[in-house]
């Protein structure tokens, strides 16, 4: 192919100067599209602000390049924030309008305010003041630039961002309706576009060709409050899908059968608000709504954003307290699960209150107000939640000291039961008749807890007296045999059985013993057994229990039984002879001779297991352990 293509060459002697003219062409046809767009502005480059002529001729063009193709074909659709769009209204003082909304509110102001031109009498851009000569007017003050015949005004921007530049003041911005309205019988300049603003109640965004909307009946484009009707019928028909799916999604998400599905609300309520964003923006740009529709529209539907989006935050800190409770298996009745709950939830909260700051700084609310009205309602919030907050410190404090947990038995003054929950505001207690009290944590921080569950013996503590004619050996003999069978019991430990008073009408002994157990049912049948065997003691020294009334015998007393009180006593001084006298107190090789020898349950009862098969047992367990 080379040799093909240096044969097309021109052989002549000039063949130099016909490269030369090639070569110049094809630069000419590579930078025919820069020489065509070198005056075309980048679509980065902001409007000529520095003075009131510039700002009025940046406004013109833009507008005149943004809208006119719109304006002039029904082919082309309304433009949604181009470059030129974006300096026309660039040229405005939006600094008032709310940040949420400023693009599309300032866009709607500048069609208006291209209108209002379009009806006046412009003066010549060479015929506006410069800045000197209007600085010199002023005074040193403040340039404001009336155009004449209007009551549009350009004023020089004293602080902020936009410092030092000159723009179609706030106040002309406000009254734009007002002077739009007034030039409804003015007629318009040549080549103006008269009915711009009318076009866009009726014509529709990109997404929506005008063709269709041309072909609709004339009374479906007819306006109601600045709106076709076709637009109302659109508005309601999105509005109503998107009601409905929310409304959808809420009875999805309900609580059933006490499993509240946090994830699924904090998806849904995510979904809900991205939803929420399409339906806006389908209203803003594609059936595009004017006026005051859209501004209640626009704020609702913000305000609407706001709230889901504070519901998806909250249900996402439910949804991750509950994930580290189940996690972890923690017992969300316990104040653990509360204290994870509560933690994950205040954090939550601030999160909401910071989205709803930044939210209602974004509808113009100075956000030092928003601050200082949550630091004022803060304050009034904690002194009327004193109590709340009270119990909440209380809450933490039984969770750093756990002198109670769920499940525990415990007493506080005269109420004793089991304990069911312990919140983070109150504690709940079960007590034995079945009743649940329900106590404020600061007020059962207060009280002196007694906490059986944690415990490792259960006291037995008991007081019985004897006749005052019982004889001092039958005394010494009852203690004797009372104590032997308290230290031969395998479910007492440290037993005390001692003579503590003589009183009116009885000899006073006090029992004091642990039962080694902590389930209070065996502890019942345990003290029980300790009773049954103690009167039988009593009974078998020949003595009885005392009564405790003054009594007058009018019969003759068959005292005491002279057989048992001689065997009593001629057991008492066998010990005497014998040196054995376990008094005061027993010797240690007889307490350990006792230990775990006395048959418990007793003999007959259900579950009585002989000693001697007990040892058998006891012995076989302890040799296959060896073996192992």
């Amino acid at each position: 192919m080379s040799g093909n293509f240096w044969r097309y060459l021109p052989t002549s002697g000039n063949w130099l100067s016909s490269l030369r003219a090639v070569l110049i062409f094809l630069i000419l046809v590579i930078s025919a599209p820069v020489l065509a767009t070198e005056d075309e502005p980048s679509p980065l480059s902001p409007p000529d602000t520095s003075s009131p002529r510039a700002t009025l001729q940046s406004f013109r063009e833009n507008m005149e390049a943004a809208y006119r193709a719109f304006y002039e074909s029904p082919d082309v659709p309304a433009p949604h924030r181009t470059a030129a769009q974006y300096r026309g209204l660039r040229t405005l003082d939006e600094s008032q309008l709310p940040p949420a909304d400023a693009i599309r509110l300032a866009a709607e102001a500048a069609v208006l305010l291209n209108e209002v031109l379009d009806h006046a009498v412009l003066p010549a851009y060479d015929d506006i003041p410069s800045v000197d000569e209007l600085r010199a007017a002023a005074g040193g003050g403040p340039i404001i630039y009336r155009i004449p015949g209007t009551y549009v005004i350009i004023t020089e921007t004293e602080s902020g961002p936009r410092e030092g530049e000159f723009l179609f003041s706030t106040g002309t911005i406000t009254h734009l309706r007002v002077l739009y309205a007034l030039t409804a019988g003015v007629t318009p300049q040549p080549r103006s576009m008269k009915g711009l603003y009318r076009l866009f109640s009726v014509a529709p965004g990109p997404m929506i060709y005008r063709t269709w909307i041309e072909q609709l009946p004339e009374w479906a484009k007819k306006t109601i409050l600045d709106q076709a009707v076709w637009k109302w019928f659109a508005t309601f028909l999105v509005v109503g899908i998107w009601g409905m799916a929310l409304t959808s999604a809420h009875r999805y998400s309900r609580s059933r059968d006490g499993n509240h599905r946090y994830w699924q609300r904090f998806v849904l309520a995510l979904g809900g608000v991205g939803l929420t964003y399409f339906v806006l923006f389908l209203l803003e740009a594609q059936i595009i709504l004017i006026g005051a529709v859209y501004a209640v529209t626009s704020f609702s539907f913000f305000i609407f954003i706001q709230l889901l989006g504070a519901v998806a935050i909250l249900n996402l800190g439910n949804a991750i307290a509950q994930t580290i409770i189940a996690s972890r298996k923690i017992d969300p009745r316990k104040i653990d699960g509360h204290l994870i709950s509560i933690t994950v939830n205040m954090i939550a909260w601030i999160a909401v209150l910071i989205f709803l700051t930044i939210g209602a700084s974004q509808l113009g609310v100075p956000i030092e107000a928003v601050i200082g009205s949550l630091g004022v309602g803060g304050l009034a919030g904690a002194l009327a939640a004193r109590p709340t907050l009270e119990n909440l410190i209380a809450g933490v404090t039984l969770y750093l000291d756990k002198p109670v947990r769920v499940g525990d038995f415990c007493q506080f003054e005269d109420v004793m039961g089991n304990v069911e929950e312990i919140g983070l505001r109150s504690t709940r207690i079960r007590q034995w008749d079945g009743n649940m009290i329900s106590l404020p944590n600061s007020q059962f921080a207060d009280f002196q807890l007694i906490n059986y569950s944690d415990m490792k013996y259960i006291l037995l503590r008991g007081n019985f007296g004897l006749r005052l004619d019982t004889s001092t050996d039958q005394l010494r003999f009852v203690l004797a045999k009372l104590r032997e069978m308290l230290f031969a019991h395998p479910k007492v430990e440290w037993p005390r059985l001692t003579l503590v008073g003589l009183g009116e009408s009885s000899l006073e002994i006090q029992l004091i013993a642990y039962v080694d157990t902590l389930d209070w049912g065996e502890y019942a049948a345990v003290r029980e057994d300790i009773y049954m065997r103690t009167l039988e003691t009593i009974e078998s020294a020949g003595t009885r229990l005392a009564v405790p009334v003054r009594m007058n015998y009018v019969s003759r007393d068959a005292g005491p039984e002279e057989d048992r009180t001689a065997a009593a006593e001629a057991q008492v001084e066998a010990w005497r002879e014998a040196g054995e006298l376990p008094f005061p107190f027993m010797p240690a090789q007889q307490r350990e001779d006792l230990q775990s020898t006395l048959d418990f349950p007793p003999k007959g009862s259900v579950d009585y297991v002989p000693k001697e098969v007990e040892n058998e047992e006891k012995e076989d367990t302890g040799s296959s352990s060896r073996r192992k």
